[in-house]
Formats: structure tokens, sequence, C-alpha cells
């Protein structure tokens, strides 16, 4: 299936040198954006909190995305 998206012209050059930097198609990084939006959102749901952890795990930072709600 293919379809068109209109995004504003920073973000499509983000997402040009990203994919460039990357050596990956524009298509391919929204496909792993989406894939990780869905764990995101299933976590969330699930009422589980996602951590951004430092290489050395001393630092850690819980991701907080607006319009994931976690259940109490």
């Amino acid at each position: 299936m293919n379809f068109q998206v209109r995004i504003r012209d920073e973000l499509h050059q983000n997402l040009k040198e990203i994919a460039r930097n990357r050596g990956i198609s524009m298509a391919d990084i929204v496909r792993e954006a989406l894939e990780r939006y869905l764990v995101g959102r299933a976590f969330a749901e699930q009422g589980r909190k996602l951590i951004l952890e430092g290489s050395s795990h001393q630092e850690r930072t819980e991701l907080i995305i607006p319009g994931f709600t976690r259940k109490p």
C-alpha cells in the first residue's frame, strides 16, 4: 500500500538528513518511527513507564509523550 503525507519543510529536511546519515530510505525512517510509537503506546496502555537509560546505567529519565496515557 502506498500513501502520501504532507509535512513541514523543516521536518522533511530532518527526515532526509536522518535517512542520509543512516544510509536508508525516508520510508524506512517513517516505518521505524511508527514501530517505536506502537511500542511506546502499548507500554503506556499497560501502565508501564518508558525509561531512557545512559550507557553507564547511572542516568535514567522517564520518557513522557503527550497523548500517551498511563493507567493509574
